[in-house]
């Protein structure tokens, strides 16, 4: 054959690779998800037939159980205070509990250890357990004889943290729209040289390209650099991002919209936000709320 056909026959046997290896990525990480979802949503904790052993809680009742966790199991361990996160106390029924406590200025995972130690001692070793980077707790829910599960995040800014992670109620849409709009302005700034990735609960950072690599050769993707520390700060993010608004002031989606669409600049290119949150694998559901409320507005 002519060196064309060969160079394209080679080219469509790799394609197809790269097209079946991608599937079996997707099907993993869909996997993966589900298993997450499981285990983040209240069934970190079995009995002894393999059952959930912990249920979903009523808004009611999630600050007296979290507050008497503070008070009897915390506090002894050194911890002073809690932040709930994502749509802890937000929703009408949680399968989990979701809260962020401080690890102050000890090293994480040494902290970590440690609050795990101590809570076994008050809690028993049966209702403390390492989830991830995270600590599972099997508690009882106030008023009742069941039990809830709690997830502790640990994290040096607690007030970072929860703004980074804020979720919403029932029928809102989920706050993790919100921040794929933050990366949407932040990907509308992204310059040859120099962009800002985020990520939550981390927070952003700048990068930026040496001048000796070439930007449009792909193999640059690897070479790009940090420039000074990870930054949490809510303030510092939205000011980097150009969004001239206190965090309170966007805690949520719908909020992010509205000063997104007094921004000359940005609100032109809102009507693209649906195709950059296309191929990202989330509920089909909630991603056509987001969908659907900002095509209403813009």
């Amino acid at each position: 054959r002519p060196p064309l056909l060969v160079e394209s026959g080679a080219f469509f046997i790799c394609v197809r690779c790269y097209c079946k290896l991608f599937i079996n990525m997707k099907l993993l990480f869909e996997n993966w998800r589900k298993f997450a979802l499981l285990v983040e949503g209240g069934e970190a904790f079995k009995d002894a037939e393999g059952n959930p052993d912990t249920v979903s809680i009523q808004r009611a009742a999630v600050q007296p159980t979290l507050d008497d966790f503070l008070e009897r199991h915390l506090k002894p361990a050194g911890v002073s205070e809690y932040q709930p996160i994502g749509s802890t106390g937000k929703k009408s029924l949680s399968g989990d509990l979701d809260i962020v406590v401080s690890s102050g200025d000890f090293e994480p995972k040494e902290f970590k250890n440690k609050l795990l130690s101590d809570l076994k001692d008050t809690l028993g070793d049966e209702d403390a357990k390492l989830l991830g980077q995270n600590i599972a707790i099997r508690y009882p829910i106030m008023g009742s004889d069941e039990y809830v599960q709690i997830d502790l995040m640990l994290s040096p800014n607690i007030r970072d943290t929860g703004w980074l992670m804020s979720g919403t109620g029932d029928e809102e849409v989920k706050g993790t729209f919100r921040n794929y709009l933050l990366n949407f302005v932040a990907s509308l700034q992204r310059q040859p040289r120099s962009r800002i990735t985020i990520s939550y609960p981390g927070g952003f950072q700048r990068k930026e390209l040496p001048q000796q690599f070439d930007p449009a050769d792909p193999k640059s993707k690897r070479k790009w650099q940090n420039v000074g520390e990870k930054n949490s700060n809510p303030e510092e993010l939205l000011k980097a991002l150009g969004i001239n608004a206190n965090p309170e002031e966007v805690n949520n989606f719908v909020d992010l919209v509205q000063h997104l669409l007094k921004m000359p600049k940005i609100a032109p290119r809102l009507k693209e936000f649906p195709e950059y949150i296309k191929n990202i694998p989330y509920n089909e559901e909630e991603k056509q709320k987001a969908i659907n409320y900002l095509l209403s507005v813009i």
